[in-house]
This record gives C-alpha cells, sequence and structure tokens, in this order.
C-alpha cells in the first residue's frame, strides 16, 4: 500500500524531488545508487545552500582567491599598472622628505639644537648650506616648494593614467560580462529580473572599478609608506617606535571582528540596490500598462517599499561602519599621545631635539596613516566583494545550451527535421513535452495545434534551440543541433512572434538588424515583400522614421510587417511563426497573410495561430494535448476524423466566434 509520508509545497519541489525517486526506488525493490549530484548546490565547506547555478558561496568566501580574482581584470594593462606604480613610488619619496626638511627648520633655522650636527634633518643636512642661517631659511623653503611642485607634477600624471585606466578596466569587465550574458540561454532569464540583471552589469562593475584602480594604487602607496616610516622610525628612535605599535593589535582586533559583519551588511545593500533597479525598470517599460490600470499608487508603494528597504540596508551597514572607525582613530590617539608624553619627557632631558619630535611626530602621522587606511581598506574590500560577487554570479553561471568542442558544420540547410521521443521540462520534475516523435520533411509547413499551455511554444523553443532537450534527440537534415554551433545553426532560421519585438532606432535599421550589411535596394524589397512599403513611404521621414522604444509609436499590425520584412531579408531556410496573425483586424491580418505566403515558399515552417482557419494550408498539423503528440494529418483528414482533437478544438473556436457575434 502507498502511504503518506511527508506533504510539501510545489515551492518545496526541487528539494523533496530526490527524496520521492529515492522512496520509490526503495519501495519497487531497487536498491538506489549512490547519487554523485546529492551535494550539488550546496557549499562543500559549510554546507550551506547556495542559489541555483553558483558556486561562490558567501559564507566562505576565500579573500585571497578574491583578491587574485579581481587582480586578473588588470593584467591586460600592466604598463600603465606599472606606469602608476613607478609615480607613486617618486611621489612617496618625496613626501617621505618632508618630515627631514621641518626636522632641519627647526633644529637649523629657528634654533640651535642641531648645530652640532645632530637634530632633525640630519639625513639631508650635507644637501644645504648649515652655517649661515638665513642661507639656509631660503634653501629649505625652495626645497619645500620644489618638492610640493614635484608632487602636483606626479599626482597630474597618476591622476590622467588612473582615469585611463580606471574606465578601460571598467569596460574589460562589463563587455566579460554581457558577452556570457549573451552566452546564457532563457533559462536564467527567466529565473532573474531584467534590472537586476542591468545594476550588475552597470553598478556592481563600477564599484570594482573603484576598488582596482583607486584600491591597487593607494595599496602601494600606503605599504611603501609603511615600510619605509617603520625603518625610518625605528632609526631614529627605536623606544618611541615601540610606543607606536601599541595600538597595532586593538586596529587589526577590531578589523578582524568588523569583517565578516560589513561583508554580509554589504552583500544585503547590493541586493536591496538589485531590487529597486528591477522595480523602476519594470515600471518605466509597463508605463502604458500602469497608466491603463491607474496603478501609479501601487507602483508608488512599491518603489517605496524597495527604496525604504535599501535605505534600511543601507542604513545598518553605514551604522556599522560609523562604530568601527571612531575606535579605529581612537586607537590611533593613544598612540600619538603616549609619543607626545614620552618624547616630550625625553625633549625636557635633553634627549631629543624639538626638531627631532616634530620630524618623529610627522613619520608617526605618516605610520598611522596607512595604518587607517588599510583598517579602512577592509571596509572598501567588503563594499567590492560583494558586488564582485554579484558579478561572478553571473560569470559562474553555466549555459544549459552547452556549445560542442568541435561543432559540425552547416553551411547549408535543406529543412528536414526529426523529432526524436523529445522529453523537456524547465523543471526536471515537471516535463512539459514527453516522447515526442515527429519527421519534417524539407519545405513543408507544420501547424502545431492544442490548448494554451500543451507546449506549443515549447516544441518551437527546442527547435530555435533556446533549450536543449532532455531526453531523446532532434535532427537538421541528419546532423544533432546539439553538436552544430548555436549560432552557425541559428542562422538559418527565421522567428515571427506575436509580440515581436523592435529595438530602438529608425524602420530602416529595425529591417537591416537580420542583415546589417544589406544594401538599401534589397531592405526595400523585403519591405515590399511584408506588405509594409507603403505605410513605410507615408511617414514623414519614410524608412528613417524612428520606431520609438519596442516600436511603440508603430501600431501592432505595422510592427508585425516590420518584424516580417525583417524575417524576409534574413533569407532563412526555416521559418517559426508564433501566433503571427493574433490580435491584429481582419484588414490586417490579410495584409499580414499575404506577406506571410510569400516568406514561407520553399521553407520548412512551424506555424502556430490562434485562428485555426488559418492554418487550413499548412500541409500537415500537429495536435499536442498536455506535452505529447495525439493527431497528425492535413487540415480535411483531421476535419474528418470522428471524435478527434483537432475536430474538437474547431467546433469549440466555431461556436464561441458565434457566441462573440451574437454578442456583438
Amino acid at each position: 500500500d502507498d502511504r503518506e509520508l511527508v506533504r510539501y509545497t510545489n515551492a518545496e519541489t526541487r528539494r523533496y524531488t530526490k527524496v520521492r525517486r529515492r522512496l520509490q526506488d526503495w519501495r519497487d525493490g531497487q536498491r538506489p545508487a549512490p547519487d554523485p549530484s546529492q551535494t550539488e548546490g550546496h557549499c562543500e565547506r559549510c554546507g550551506a545552500r547556495l542559489k541555483p547555478g553558483t558556486t561562490n558561496c558567501p559564507h566562505c568566501v576565500n579573500r585571497k582567491q578574491a583578491l587574485l580574482r579581481l587582480a586578473k581584470y588588470l593584467r591586460p594593462h600592466l604598463g600603465r599598472v606599472a606606469g602608476i606604480s613607478a609615480l607613486v613610488v617618486l611621489g612617496s619619496f618625496f613626501e617621505l622628505l618632508q618630515p627631514q626638511l621641518n626636522g632641519l627648520f627647526f633644529d637649523r633655522v629657528l634654533t640651535l639644537a642641531g648645530k652640532d650636527g645632530g637634530g632633525g634633518g640630519r639625513w639631508i643636512a650635507w644637501m644645504f648650506d648649515t652655517e649661515h642661517r638665513a642661507v639656509l631659511l631660503g634653501q629649505v623653503v625652495l626645497a619645500m616648494l620644489v618638492f610640493r611642485v614635484l608632487g602636483v607634477i606626479i599626482s597630474v600624471l597618476q591622476g590622467r593614467l588612473a582615469a585611463w585606466l580606471g574606465y578601460w578596466v571598467v569596460h574589460d569587465i562589463r563587455l566579460e560580462l554581457y558577452t556570457h550574458l549573451q552566452a546564457l540561454t532563457l533559462r536564467y532569464f527567466d529565473k532573474h529580473q531584467t534590472g537586476g540583471v542591468m545594476s550588475r552589469v552597470t553598478q556592481d562593475t563600477r564599484a570594482m572599478q573603484g576598488f582596482l584602480v583607486d584600491g591597487s594604487q593607494h595599496l602601494v602607496d600606503n605599504i611603501i609608506r609603511l615600510v619605509a616610516v617603520s625603518a625610518i622610525l625605528l632609526l631614529d628612535n627605536w623606544r618611541l617606535t615601540l610606543l607606536t605599535l601599541l595600538p597595532v593589535p586593538l586596529i587589526l582586533f577590531i578589523s578582524k571582528v568588523a569583517w565578516r559583519q560589513l561583508r554580509v551588511r554589504y552583500s544585503r545593500l547590493w541586493h536591496r540596490w538589485e531590487l529597486l533597479t528591477a522595480a523602476l525598470q519594470d515600471s518605466l517599460s509597463g508605463v502604458r500598462v500602469v497608466k491603463a490600470f491607474a496603478g501609479e499608487a501601487y507602483e508608488l508603494n512599491r518603489f517605496s517599499a524597495s527604496s525604504a528597504g535599501l535605505a534600511d540596508a543601507g542604513t545598518r551597514a553605514n551604522q556599522l561602519r560609523a562604530v568601527i572607525f571612531p575606535w579605529l582613530g581612537f586607537s590611533v590617539q593613544v598612540g600619538t599621545l603616549a609619543v607626545w608624553y614620552f618624547g616630550g619627557g625625553e625633549v625636557l632631558r635633553g634627549e631629543m631635539t624639538p626638531g627631532e619630535i616634530m620630524q618623529f611626530l610627522s613619520y608617526l602621522f605618516m605610520f598611522y596613516g596607512p595604518m587607517q587606511w588599510i583598517s579602512q581598506l577592509f571596509n572598501w574590500f567588503n563594499e567590492t566583494l560583494a558586488a564582485a560577487e554579484r558579478v561572478w554570479e553571473v560569470l559562474d553561471e553555466k549555459p544549459d545550451v552547452v556549445e560542442p568542442e568541435t561543432p559540425e558544420r552547416l553551411e547549408t540547410v535543406a529543412g528536414r527535421f526529426e523529432f526524436d521521443h523529445v522529453t523537456f521540462g524547465y523543471e526536471a520534475h515537471e516535463p512539459v513535452l514527453k516522447d515526442i516523435t515527429l519527421t519534417v520533411e524539407p519545405g513543408e509547413m507544420i501547424g502545431l495545434v492544442g490548448h494554451s499551455g500543451a507546449g506549443k511554444s515549447t516544441l518551437i523553443n527546442l527547435i530555435c534551440r533556446f533549450y536543449d532537450v532532455d531526453e531523446g534527440v532532434i535532427k537538421v537534415d541528419g546532423h544533432d543541433i546539439r553538436q552544430v554551433s548555436a549560432a552557425d545553426y541559428r542562422r538559418h532560421i527565421g522567428v515571427v512572434l506575436q509580440e515581436s519585438f523592435l529595438f530602438s532606432g529608425t524602420i530602416y535599421q529595425t529591417i537591416s538588424y537580420a542583415r546589417p550589411e544589406a544594401t538599401v535596394e534589397e531592405v526595400i524589397a523585403a519591405a515590399k515583400a511584408a506588405n509594409a512599403h507603403d505605410f513605410i513611404t507615408r511617414f514623414p521621414d519614410g524608412y528613417d522614421t524612428y520606431v520609438g522604444e519596442r516600436g511603440q509609436r508603430l501600431s501592432g499590425g505595422e510592427r508585425q510587417r516590420i518584424a516580417i520584412a525583417r524575417a524576409i531579408l534574413h533569407d532563412p531556410r526555416v521559418l517559426i511563426l508564433d501566433e503571427a496573425t493574433a490580435s491584429v483586424d481582419t484588414e490586417t491580418e490579410r495584409a499580414i497573410q499575404e506577406a506571410l505566403s510569400r516568406l514561407i515558399k520553399g521553407r520548412t515552417t512551424f506555424a502556430i495561430a490562434h485562428r485555426l482557419s488559418t492554418l487550413r494550408n499548412a500541409d500537415r498539423l500537429v495536435v499536442i494535448e498536455k506535452g505529447k503528440v495525439v493527431e497528425v494529418g492535413t487540415h480535411d483528414e483531421l476535419m474528418n476524423t470522428t471524435n478527434g482533437k483537432f475536430r474538437r478544438l474547431v467546433e469549440m473556436q466555431t461556436d464561441l466566434n458565434r457566441i462573440t457575434y451574437i454578442g456583438g
């Protein structure tokens, strides 16, 4: 007997499907084989569940690997990176000389504390005339001016190089990200909001740019300062130097404690940015629907909620930051006060000169500056890592449609299709198409018929190879389409959809998108064949008419004929028509049907139509019900089948049209 062990909702199906299958194996007396993928989707280190399609665990980030992965974006620009680094080193050298000049000024110009060869600035005193204080004053001030001018020149050169490097680094990141997005299948975009994906390409890459360019040069600068200043302080006064190290353990402790919390909070902050961008993109893209249903108040509330969530996440992240950095500043002040106290005592005892203590304090500030910056580096790195993880989440997404290592060439296509026991589902546990077997001859027009949700559009998606089959095989001219490059295969396919997408631009640009190298004569010929030339020439700007975003300045019928012209110019051997005449009036439908009849000639065609009567001229009709092929035949054959599925669909549609006519 079957007994109910557990109930679960559809949201938990992914988690329980394998459990159900293994229990069924036990019930049927089969010992389940070990499942090598049972840990798939979980972190190998901590066991936390990962987002589908990703390998990055937000709880177990390896900082070293993350830094190396970030640094690889600088590799193509090593020449400019080296130039910036050289300027940083040179700038640091001149800056390290400033305290020596200060010490020389105090002990050789203002006082005579260093007259015996000691005191501040003793390392560079040989460069100046120390016998005459008035001359020395001019020399020291002139040296200060020269060093500052050189510092400005170095900063200008460094800034120009950094500006170039910054924008080209982010260009490389965005290009890599966009290229990978183009390689991903529709399954990825079905699961992610467009606005969220856009925020990763724009905002997240920008955050990575700041850290890579500004962070890298500041890191070099501060490491040089830290090492050089530490050596100078030890040589100047090792006892006071040990006092300066008192706050270091506290600084490192605070930074380590704050590391994990800051990273988690910034990860939430960037996620909130994604939600806000997605809400804004949805609202603006659907502005006609919003206004049609008076949904402004609803959209305002939705945007307000997303913005409030962002504000809350930003507040939490920056409140923690506001707690951390004052304590880091206090740690620095403790060391500074200790030097003031004990160093002041040495001056009073004559063990140090005023110039030496001022010189030491100047170097001390240069020591604590990098220490504070490195502590803030954790915050910056956390913020950048949160953005980088979201970029890497996309880059690590593996396409469902995998390109073959050695693709078969498909120079020409006759258009013979074989569907051999094809099974497919958008979710592995729920097949949409089941054991489809069908052969289509070259030049044949196939009408796909069935209730909404039967699997017609899914079959079209498989023909276009937007998805790969779960079981079985689809062949074109004897080639398994999975063994052919997707781009090579799709260049033989033309698609006309119910809602044809038109890119923003002119009518000419929209039609020539299918073949940018086409001549003006070829574009016009395609428009004439699509019955579009007449209405195009009635516009004041003709083919230079701007169609608006998504072609909103054109009517539905005009957009459809432009899409047909685009397909005609593409000149495909295989044609996909998915509800190409839906939602248009009778006169427009007649013009579209006439254009389609020209387009179909000599091409293998798969057509889905809302009005079944429009498929009367199809060579064969394939009736799909619940994912299975239940009838195949010509229009007349299926209409003469008693109790046939197609005949029943036609009768239902005829009755519906009669009711609509009476009601009208």
